[in-house]
This record gives structure tokens, C-alpha cells and sequence, in this order.
């Protein structure tokens, strides 16, 4: 309690000490602004004037690094691929149309394979036993948002054989994404005027 007194009696005095030294200054208050600001005109663009815009197709085929199919496995489970976006353009629309065959013996719904564009997961996608060792086609809306300069396409295969004990580097433990599979993209021009 007495500490409690004692710091309470301090700020009082801080706060006399203070009050001596700094002068009221009396608020003025100016009819003018201080910044003049202008009005900008707003003029929307006619229907006559069509932004240019483009469809731009990516076959894995020709996408670096891998150029072709990546191969995912249970002690190396990631792929990769890396795609560029022109500075003057944007992406308003993205879809990735991915084929890829998983192992027969793989666990049904444990074992799935993670999608990402620039390290924000795009989609996963659960692998049932309809899927099992054969091609499978799936279509995934990228989300334009995540879409950048230089942008990197992350694939994570998590893959299970069985229910307990098991080993990574098992052969069986595989998934393998097409060279067919693509991206695809809606651009538009960003005019400067």
C-alpha cells in the first residue's frame, strides 16, 4: 500500500513540475485550408475501348526446370516448376489441368498430393482408390491473387503403403505428373497513360 502512495505521489509531482514550464498556447483556427487540393477527373473507359488481353497456355513439357514429367516418391516428395508473368501484364484467370498416375499400392485418402503457388497451398487433392494406378485428369483454379513476376509451382506428394511401420524410400511409394499437364492463363495488358 505504502508503494502504491508513494508512486502515485511521484507522478503528481512529475506532472506539477512539468506544468510550470510550458505555456497554453490558444488554438487558432484558419478558414483556409493549409493543403490545396485538386479535383482529378475520373473518365471511364468506353465500351468501344477493349483492354488487350491474351491466353497463355504452359505444357509442363517445356516448363523449367524439369522440362517434362516430374517424379514424386516418398523420400523426395516435392516437384517443382517456375513460370514468369510479363511487367506489363496481370493475370485475371489461372487453371492448372494436371494429369498424373499414383501408385497402385498406395493407401486410398491418406495418401494425397498438395498443390502450391508461391507458397500458398492452391489445393489438395485426396487420392482414392477409383485413382489408384492409373491416369487421372483434374482441373484447379489457381488463384490470380498469388500470381507474381516470377512464380513458383510447388507439388507435394504425401504418400502412405501401409498402416504403420513404413519406410520412405519403399519403391512403392510414387506419384507421376505428366509432361501433357499445363497451365493456363487469362493475361491482360496494364496500360499506362
Amino acid at each position: 500500500m505504502k508503494k502504491y502512495f508513494l508512486l502515485f505521489a511521484l507522478l503528481m509531482l512529475s506532472g506539477l513540475a512539468y506544468s510550470d514550464d510550458e505555456k497554453e498556447v490558444p488554438a487558432v483556427i484558419t478558414e483556409q485550408p493549409f493543403i490545396k487540393v485538386e479535383e482529378e477527373k475520373v473518365t471511364l473507359t468506353s465500351p468501344d475501348q477493349i483492354i488487350p488481353s491474351r491466353q497463355e497456355t504452359r505444357l509442363f513439357a517445356t516448363t523449367a526446370p524439369t522440362y517434362g514429367a516430374l517424379k514424386l516418391q516418398g523420400a523426395s516428395p516435392d516437384g517443382y516448376l517456375e513460370f514468369g508473368v510479363r511487367s506489363d501484364e496481370y493475370v485475371s484467370q489461372a487453371i492448372l489441368d494436371l494429369e498424373f498416375t499414383p501408385s497402385p499400392s498406395l493407401l486410398p485418402i491418406e495418401s494425397h498430393l498438395n498443390i502450391y503457388l508461391n507458397d500458398e497451398i492452391m489445393g489438395v487433392i485426396p487420392l482414392k482408390k477409383e485413382d489408384l494406378g492409373h491416369k487421372n485428369h483434374i482441373t484447379l483454379p489457381l488463384d490470380p491473387r498469388f500470381i507474381q513476376d516470377f512464380n513458383h509451382l510447388k507439388f507435394t506428394f504425401i504418400g502412405h503403403y501401409r498402416e504403420i511401420c513404413e519406410n520412405q524410400a519403399n519403391t512403392t511409394l510414387w506419384l507421376d505428373i505428366s509432361k501433357n499437364s499445363q497451365t493456363a492463363s487469362h493475361l491482360s495488358i496494364i496500360e499506362i497513360e
